[in-house]
């Protein structure tokens, strides 16, 4: 059953959305449906996904009060 529904969006979504529905021959209707719709069965892409072993290990990797100089002294003392 097909359900009328008002809504304010800005003129510039509501333009980008036009060309849209034009170049994809379809309603702006249609599309905004499917997009309410997608968002029904994407609820479980908000899940948390376990973080791998090797991606933990990279945490805090960058940490620290670092600057260019020290930068350089890491190169130099590598490639010597």
């Amino acid at each position: 059953m097909n359900q009328k529904l008002t809504l304010s969006i800005d003129s510039e979504a509501v333009r980008t959305g036009k060309m849209y529905a034009s170049n994809s021959k379809k309603s702006l209707s249609s599309i905004v449906e499917d997009y309410l719709l997608l968002l029904g069965r994407t609820s479980d892409l908000t899940t948390e996904v376990p973080i791998s072993n090797k991606l933990k290990s990279l945490v805090g990797i960058g940490a620290g009060n670092y600057d260019e100089s020290d930068y350089r002294q890491h190169l130099y003392l590598k490639n010597r």
